[in-house]
């Protein structure tokens, strides 16, 4: 029953995905029917029709997640969509890595959003402009109150 929820081989993915900057995301996730978001991580990348996060918790393959996910770039963009934990990427110590396949868009303009995000026409200064994202090597430092 596992494979039925497996991602596509990297090649076989129709949808464009984009790479995020996990410090710079932020995921809420809970079970549709709970009134508060329960878990909280970050995301690593994502496309039309699904994403790869972290939370502490190691979840269930196939268990059903409502998502919050915040989206950086000049302007935050958030979306919120309904999946299914895929994959378990728990090759590491630490937080849990996992996809989750998308089901359904929560919003009425959630797809819209995202779609917009993705090719390049949200969450930045100029319809086409790409998504400024800060490389690995550029960190920002915290500034310091004068005494």
């Amino acid at each position: 029953m596992a494979d039925a929820y497996k991602f596509p081989d990297r090649n076989q993915r129709s949808a464009p995905r984009a790479t995020l900057p996990p410090m710079y995301t932020l995921l809420r996730a809970k079970r549709p029917g709970e009134d508060r978001y329960r878990w909280a991580g970050h995301l690593y990348d994502i496309s039309m029709s699904g994403l790869r996060f972290e939370i502490d918790t190691p979840l269930e393959t196939g268990e059903t997640l409502q998502v919050r996910a915040m989206l950086p770039g000049r302007e935050h963009v958030t979306v919120r969509i309904e999946g299914r934990v895929a994959r378990m990427h728990d090759d590491e110590a630490g937080p849990i890595r996992m996809g989750l396949i998308i089901d359904r868009f929560l919003g009425p303009r959630d797809r819209q959003k995202l779609t917009a995000y993705l090719t390049g026409k949200l969450g930045t200064a100029d319809v086409g402009e790409p998504h400024p994202m800060p490389k690995a090597d550029e960190q920002e430092t915290p500034l310091r109150k004068a005494a």
